[in-house]
């Protein structure tokens, strides 16, 4: 295992402020992930792991404590930097799959390489790599309305891996999914996850599917717990 983390947080915390009411949702979490290993972040509605997932993202500024991508600062750049440093090295898979229903799968894997400004030769090239990895390339020209739920989603890991990242930050990916479909997308997102060296980071609520990561923890009133830390 590499020994720098591909993602790192120092005393996260987080508190959202409503007019003159405080409302502290993270608690000085310490948290890290390195290449080619998967977490799961589980935790009941509110205990703050989604906005922990924000947060490493870049998509939202802490309170207090830092994040830091591939051992650069990341949390304290400006927006326009850290939308950079998150397009080169993360990807992201959610529970709806945000597929552009205009387009075909294959271009839909395309899309951020060719937003990226590379030649469309060879993010074509590419992009038939990973469907093909995903098993799917009988269905390159397929749009989302012609694929089944499984089938939409593995195109959505497609599309999150092909700049490259070096982290997969995936929220419920599978809550829309059938227990078949759902197996089928974890066990190949970890097998990619090792395949590729990319850091996997899994929030969810379901616990057989917590089990298949390297490392669990569980968010208790935005406080970050490894399994089985103080009974949790």
């Amino acid at each position: 295992m590499n020994n720098t983390p591909v993602l790192q947080a120092h005393a996260l915390s987080k508190t959202f402020m409503e007019g003159k009411i405080k409302t502290p949702v993270l608690h000085a979490v310490d948290f890290s992930v390195y290449k080619g290993q998967s977490v799961a972040i589980m935790g009941s509605s509110g205990s703050g792991k989604t906005t922990l997932l924000q947060l490493l993202a870049g998509l939202d500024a802490p309170s207090s404590g830092k994040v830091e991508l591939l051992g650069k600062p990341f949390s304290s750049l400006d927006a326009n930097a850290r939308g950079a440093m998150r397009n080169a090295h993360m990807g992201f898979v959610y529970q709806f799959h945000h597929l552009l229903p205009e387009f075909s799968s294959l271009e839909n894997v395309m899309m951020p390489l060719l937003i990226a400004g590379v030649s469309k030769k060879v993010a074509k090239e590419k992009a038939m790599a990973l469907i093909e990895q995903v098993g799917l390339v009988d269905r390159y020209h397929h749009r989302p309305g012609m694929l089944s739920g499984g089938e939409r989603q593995r195109i959505a890991i497609a599309r999150a891996m092909v700049m490259d990242v070096d982290c997969i930050l995936a929220d419920e990916p599978t809550g829309n999914l059938d227990s078949h479909n759902c197996e089928r997308v974890i066990d190949l997102m970890l097998s990619l996850s090792q395949q590729h060296q990319v850091a996997l980071i899994l929030v969810t609520h379901d616990q057989s599917l917590a089990s298949k990561m390297q490392q669990q923890y569980r968010m208790v009133d935005g406080v970050l717990h490894v399994k089985g830390e103080n009974n949790v």
